[in-house]
């Protein structure tokens, strides 16, 4: 009896082994269990996580707590829910005061960057300072980067950039528990003449592009610097300059705005007042006030652009999207946008259709549908050596469907030399969640048409049957909360192994009944 329990431990132990990083696949081992994991779950699991908090010096503290994830939330939205209670160490300060607290919240997460939206504040409260949003901030991007792994993070009150004294914020990274959040995120200004003669100020703008379907849209980050005392004017010539050099990865994503679509001027009209401030204007300035309060930064309002363009085709509603959400996530205070290209006001009915005449005020509210999400797509490559890592764009109400995910993988690969699958997206029924298991569930035949994917792959069999099996496993583990992933096939376990012909007859390489592991060495390198 104990040399039976010893082989098998040893049986599993070999099986997660398959898994640990190397590109060998783990050998036939058909432990069987009485029932396979249900293919229904309501997903709902627990994660542990740091919530930041305040100790004194207006340093970050973080508190380790258990949180419940519901299916559908991101980590970053429950954690940040959770943020808003108060902390449970009696020595440590609250993140979000009194003075911001919201009705609602919502997160969105684009590429490496969280978008976070806290709304129904009261901004004209007397107890509201400016210091309390550069506190959250900092304790929202802290919770953020530790929950979801996101490396920037901005927030926007009431749908709009707040600022800081007039001044733009850039978006914020992690700032570490060991310095002072407020001087961190906007050090102390240096006399005005000094700043006038040259010292410059540096930021990260969020800038916005696509991908080659060129529906949605992507966060990127660009660094921007500039005299800090510079024009409203200026800012926008840098924003747009940043929009045409394109992203970062110019492999998966692409720019928006034409290259020889150039920004001329820019007016702006304050909320409840008729005069337009001079084109270029104004300067930002820092009010003399260290502990100026919210309601003296000068009132909201609506910023137009004229713009000139030599042609006269181009996506009008995914270009409007790009300068309206890179323009209002850096310029502080401004309500609703309007685009003049070659004298022509772009209004809503151009941008969503509609009989009546639309407005031309165009606000970042307007594009909330249309900010995407990146999903990791392991696909096998004609060449055998590994799998190949390509970026989607999916929508925000898409990130957490497993089953669309995993359809997407079968919907034809993007990038060049991956190999066409015979599995299809209907392939697909379920993908339910037990903790840190997905349970995929497939139609009839799916094992079959495994078994020709390794017969037929011009890799060879042992290594298209890893390729095959891995690259639905990879891409399943790329989202998180999954760990390891359950093949059914109409709801039964799949209780065989993939078998490789050779002159000595067929050999087991990969069992299919039992849970496997992400496995990053069959990954290519970018």
């Amino acid at each position: 009896m104990i040399k039976r329990i010893c082989l098998l431990l040893l049986a599993m132990a070999l099986l997660l082994g398959g898994c640990d990083g190397s590109a060998e696949t783990p050998p036939d081992m058909p432990v069987r269990s009485a029932s396979p994991p249900s293919a229904d779950s309501d997903g709902s699991t627990y994660f542990t996580t740091d919530i930041y908090y305040f100790a004194e010096g207006y340093k970050l503290a973080p508190e380790t707590r258990q949180i419940l994830l519901p299916d559908g939330m991101t980590r970053a939205e429950a954690a940040l829910s959770e943020l808003a209670t108060a902390p449970k160490d009696e020595k440590l300060g609250a993140a979000i005061y009194e003075s911001l607290a919201f009705d609602s919240m919502r997160v969105l997460l684009s590429g490496n960057v969280c978008l976070v939206y806290l709304d129904g504040i009261n901004i004209f409260s007397s107890k509201l300072k400016e210091q309390d949003i550069l506190k959250a901030r900092a304790a929202i991007a802290a919770t953020v980067a530790a929950a979801e792994g996101v490396v920037y993070t901005d927030v926007y009150i009431n749908g709009l950039q707040p600022g800081y004294s007039y001044r733009p914020l850039g978006a914020i990274a992690d700032l570490g528990t060991e310095v002072n959040v407020l001087s961190m995120q906007f050090p102390p200004p240096t006399d005005k003449e000094a700043n006038e003669s040259g010292v410059m100020e540096s930021r990260d703008a969020i800038v916005y592009f696509t991908d080659a379907r060129g529906t949605l849209l992507i966060c990127d980050i660009k660094p921007l610097q500039y005299n800090a005392y510079t024009s409203i004017h200026d800012i926008i010539t840098l924003l747009f300059a940043a929009m045409h050099e394109g992203p970062a990865d110019s492999d998966s994503f692409t720019g928006i705005v034409p290259a020889d679509m150039v920004y001329k001027t820019s007016t702006f009209r304050r909320d409840n007042y008729e005069e337009l401030l001079p084109a270029g204007g104004p300067p930002i300035s820092i009010p003399e006030e260290e502990n100026t309060t919210f309601t003296s930064i000068p009132s909201q309002g609506v910023l137009t652009l004229y713009l000139e363009y030599p042609h006269e085709e181009y996506d009008t509603l995914m270009v409007c999207a790009s300068i309206v959400n890179t323009v209002t996530s850096f310029l502080p205070r401004i309500t609703a946008t309007r685009i003049y290209i070659n004298e022509r006001l772009i209004t809503t009915t151009d941008l969503f259709g509609g009989g009546a005449t639309g407005s031309g005020l165009l606000t970042r509210a307007d594009f909330n549908d249309m900010i995407g999400h990146t999903a990791t797509l392991c696909y096998p490559g004609r060449n055998g050596l590994g799998l190949s890592q390509t970026q989607r764009l999916v929508k925000q109400s898409d990130i957490l469907n497993r089953l669309k995910t995993l359809q997407l993988l079968f919907a034809g690969p993007e990038a060049t030399g991956a190999y066409l699958w015979p599995l299809t997206p209907e392939d697909m029924l379920s993908v339910s969640l037990r903790d840190t298991l997905a349970v995929v569930n497939t139609r009839a035949g799916f094992y079959d048409k495994l078994a020709r994917f390794v017969a037929e792959s011009q890799a060879g069999p042992e290594t298209a049957a890893s390729l095959g099996v891995f690259s639905m496993v990879n891409t399943l583990c790329a989202m998180n909360s999954i760990e390891k992933v359950q093949f059914l096939e109409e709801g039964q376990r799949i209780d065989k192994s993939l078998t490789i012909e050779s002159g000595s007859g067929a050999v087991n390489t990969i069992y299919l009944g039992n849970p496997l592991y992400y496995n990053p060495g069959i990954l290519l390198e970018s």
